[in-house]
């Protein structure tokens, strides 16, 4: 109780810092400066009970959206927080009017008590170890069941729980269920005093991720606008991520043209997407000033254009949720995150449409899962620009070796499907068993 309330009070004197930030960022990206009284717990009461789900950001939205449409279908209304703006349009373009979104509560006891007396929860679910220690508790002292979701934990970041174990460690064991991602994850749970009993085994949700409708349309239309062309995609970047790549990309091209003098097969293609779309008149710069021409996903869009010209070097990605289907398309992919120390993103999208994937050296936020690719054969590992060159032309060049990396990396999400179903059978078992102290909706 005590490293709470000191937790709480260092919170309170940062909160304007926190503020500041905010409006820093709203700068570059307004959604931030929307909504900010939710923050505080000033949102409207909700008429039903709902589950709670908070997802960080994108990714972990993305991931969570199959669980969400599960526990929709078995008749719980669902409410989203999100920490991040990204986050706040995944949950609206993936799920719409079907569940109500709010921008996550600071982590301060009178903010979440007006929190969850509007809300009232009937059960809280957290994606990917997103935890706050006053909400966990508040959640416990009104007898709301908390689970997480995707549980993982990095050496580092278990380091660190333990330096704070006289918060972490009651936290943790608050949670009625901690669903972890793998035997290692779990061990670390154990190793900061997690009972052995509160920890289930159900690897990443992220394997059950399912195909929207229409992506065998899109993957042809966009077949069409990229005609003959050889599409390398660079996913999810960050700074510093983008001239590596662009270095690699043009020492690629100009190989092509000593070897074959003018080139006779269709010009490769780099498609980048920035992490950030916000950030995408950066690298729109950076490409030019390398002298490269690129045309903006926006611009084709609002320009109509059905069909990408045949000079263009860079196609830049700067529009939110269309990453899948451009995934799609490409001949090799590479996930990005991980060349900068970003902690690495994603490979089960590329994966499940079997594509050949590349990864940096930077995988922490990521590593058990892509190990389980890179032993299967389906992602190599990038060392720097000059690597990432190398395995971007041999793997043009050898048809059989993509065609064994789409055929693994389709293996591998075969393999490890199931988590869904594990996690959503935790969850809806037990939100119903769990006494209701919050039938009388609470001031705040």
């Amino acid at each position: 109780m005590i490293l709470r309330l000191v937790y709480s009070l260092a919170y309170y004197c940062i909160i304007p810092i926190v503020i500041c930030r905010l409006i820093w960022r709203s700068v570059k990206e307004p959604a931030y400066r929307h909504n900010l009284s939710q923050r505080f717990g000033y949102i409207p009461n909700q008429a039903e009970r709902p589950i709670w789900i908070h997802s960080v950001s994108a990714g972990e939205t993305i991931a969570a959206v199959p669980l969400i449409k599960k526990l929709l279908a078995l008749g719980h209304p669902i409410v989203v927080t999100t920490m991040t703006a990204t986050g706040r349009e995944r949950v609206q373009a993936l799920l719409g009017s079907q569940v109500v979104h709010f921008y996550a509560p600071y982590d301060l006891p009178g903010v979440l008590q007006r929190f969850i007396a509007r809300v009232r929860p009937k059960g809280y679910v957290v994606v990917d170890t997103e935890l706050w220690p006053n909400t966990v508790h508040y959640l416990n002292k009104n007898n709301i069941p908390c689970y997480l979701v995707n549980g993982r934990l990095s050496e580092k970041s278990a380091r660190g729980y333990r330096r704070i174990a006289g918060l972490s460690r009651p936290m943790l064991n608050s949670f009625d269920r901690l669903c972890v991602q793998t035997r290692a994850h779990e061990s670390r749970f154990l190793g900061l005093g997690v009972a052995q009993s509160r920890l289930e085994v159900t690897g990443s949700i992220k394997f059950d991720a399912i195909q929207p409708a229409d992506i065998k349309v899109r993957r042809e239309a966009l077949g069409r606008c990229f005609d003959a062309r050889s599409v390398f995609l660079a996913a999810s970047t960050h700074a510093g991520e983008e001239q590596l790549i662009l270095q690699a990309y043009q020492s690629v091209l100009a190989e092509l043209q000593v070897e074959s003098g003018p080139v006779t097969r269709a010009k490769d293609l780099l498609i980048i997407a920035p992490r950030h779309p916000h950030r995408a008149d950066e690298v729109y710069a950076l490409c030019c000033s390398r002298g490269l021409k690129v045309l903006r996903h926006s611009e084709a869009l609002q320009q109509k254009i059905t069909r990408c010209p045949p000079d263009i070097d860079v196609y830049l990605l700067d529009v939110m949720g269309q990453l899948l289907y451009f995934y799609s398309i490409a001949e090799i992919a590479l996930v990005a995150g991980s060349l900068v120390d970003r902690g690495g993103h994603n490979p089960m999208e590329p994966a499940s449409l079997g594509i050949p994937m590349l990864m940096g050296k930077y995988r922490r936020n990521i590593d058990d899962i892509a190990q389980h690719f890179v032993e299967a054969g389906a992602m190599l590992l990038v060392q720097d620009a000059d690597h990432l060159a190398e395995l971007w032309r041999d793997l043009s060049d050898n048809i059989d070796r993509r065609r064994s990396m789409s055929i693994a990396a389709v293996a591998v999400m075969a393999n490890n499907r199931g988590a869904l179903k594990q996690v959503l059978a935790v969850i809806d078992n037990g939100v119903g068993g769990h006494t209701d102290k919050l039938d009388a909706r609470p001031g705040g």
